[in-house]
């Protein structure tokens, strides 16, 4: 083959049309793999890395790997984004099988990004379950109308016998409609007990954005339930509720001396009699993770009322409980706090009262710690939507506040303040 004399930005330049502009039938693959053999050179150098298609073109992009078994896109396609046009009612569901056989056709593919799940189980061998492996997988069900199942989405995981990183966003099941009676997370529980659903599959990093606080216990609980507590070296969490903070709380003391960064929120005021002796059991829990590195934790203050006088259920209250339990090994904590930066102040100076549970004590328990992060992301109270955030002048008196409760930390040089303001 001739191989045109053209500048190494022209061929990227085409090489990015013929990928991102065309409707990837198998006229624009085979120019795609003609281009990695005429211009080798840029090839090595992950001409066509990226892939971005639609998934109704997914079953156009299998048969065509499979009729040209040395197309070079095989050996070159490092990431795949899959995205969906249309809602999944809308057209037919995606058998698992499908996707399985290009990956299976992609021996490099190192990450694989899934804008909607238009898949479902349904011929998939379990035999499939563990093929690949997978160094980045995101899942965003953003798509309205788009209806999996867990066992659809476990079935998906499954295919994997380790993934480093999961990331999964906007996840909304409505397998599960209950209200009342039984608790969400022992509903699921029993559900997964009978079912005897679970990830087998060996995942590293764990990331959870859900629209639904039951579909995110199903997935800490699928996780659970499978030799990820093992693996598991990271875990993020929206962690909205005491539901969710019980099914994280059992899922660490399993995974226990393998996790090192910890992420969750902590955005409901607890019933110091109903709720909080729950709570204190989950803390005890935590204990576990003794090789514990990193803690972020953010919390929205709102204006609830409470007696400032007794604070033990307030959000704020809980994060300085929690720094009281957790292993002494932490090199960092973050926290994030948003809302009323009064109702802030006068249940951190409420909180200071107690000398056990003052901010500076409690963080000279940390031999090794070595940064103190608090963002500061407050929000005007008042009715100007348009300025949502506070001004500098206004955010002073709590910067004071919290350097002068913490004169350990600043002494060590160990505390960075993050100020969000709108000036």
């Amino acid at each position: 083959m001739n191989v045109p004399s053209l500048p190494l930005e022209l061929v990227i330049a085409i090489a990015r049309a013929v990928s991102e502009y065309s409707e990837h039938d198998k006229s624009a693959l085979r120019a795609m793999s003609l281009a990695c053999r005429a211009w080798l050179p840029v090839a090595h150098q992950r001409l066509f890395e990226h892939l971005e298609i639609h998934v109704e073109k997914l079953t156009t992009l299998v048969q065509f790997l499979r009729t040209e078994n040395d197309s070079p896109l095989s050996k070159y396609i490092l990431r795949i984004e899959l995205s969906m046009r249309r809602r999944r009612d809308e057209g037919e569901s995606i058998p698992l099988s499908v996707l399985s056989a290009l990956m299976s056709k992609l021996p490099h593919l190192q990450s694989l990004t899934l804008l909607g799940f238009p898949f479902v189980k349904v011929d998939l061998q379990d035999s499939l379950n563990g093929c690949f492996t997978m160094r980045k997988i995101s899942v965003d069900f953003f798509q309205e109308g788009v209806e999996s199942t867990s066992q659809d989405f476990a079935a998906f995981i499954n295919l994997f016998s380790d993934v480093e990183e999961v990331y999964i966003r906007g996840l909304d099941w409505s397998e599960f409609s209950w209200r009342y009676g039984l608790s969400p997370l022992l509903k699921i529980r029993e559900h997964f007990q009978l079912e005897g659903a679970s990830f087998q599959t060996r995942i590293k990093n764990l990331g959870i954005v859900a629209q639904d606080e039951r579909t995110e216990l199903m997935v800490l609980e699928l996780v659970r339930r499978g030799p990820s507590v093992r693996s598991l070296t990271s875990i993020s969490i929206n962690g909205e509720s005491l539901d969710t903070f019980v099914a994280l709380s059992d899922l660490l003391k399993e995974a226990g001396e393998s996790i090192v960064e910890l992420r969750f929120g902590i955005f409901e005021n607890l019933q110091v009699d109903s709720d909080l002796p729950t709570w204190r059991a989950c803390e005890k829990k935590i204990t576990a993770c003794t090789s514990l590195r990193i803690l972020e934790l953010f919390t929205y203050v709102s204006l609830s009322t409470y007696d400032v006088t007794d604070t033990e259920g307030c959000t704020w209250s809980l994060i300085v409980s929690l720094l009281t339990t957790v292993s002494p090994s932490l090199r960092q904590i973050h926290i994030l706090l948003q809302g009323s930066h009064k109702q802030f102040m006068d249940v951190f100076t409420a909180v200071e009262q107690n000398r056990k549970t003052r901010f500076d004590t409690v963080l000279s328990r940390f031999p090794h710690l070595q940064q103190v992060i608090l963002t500061l992301s407050f929000e005007n109270m008042g009715y100007d939507a348009l300025m949502p955030m506070l001004e500098r002048n206004t955010m002073r008196p709590v910067t004071d506040m919290i350097e002068k409760a913490l004169p350990g930390i600043v002494s060590k040089g160990l505390l960075k303040l993050n100020v969000k303001t709108r000036d």
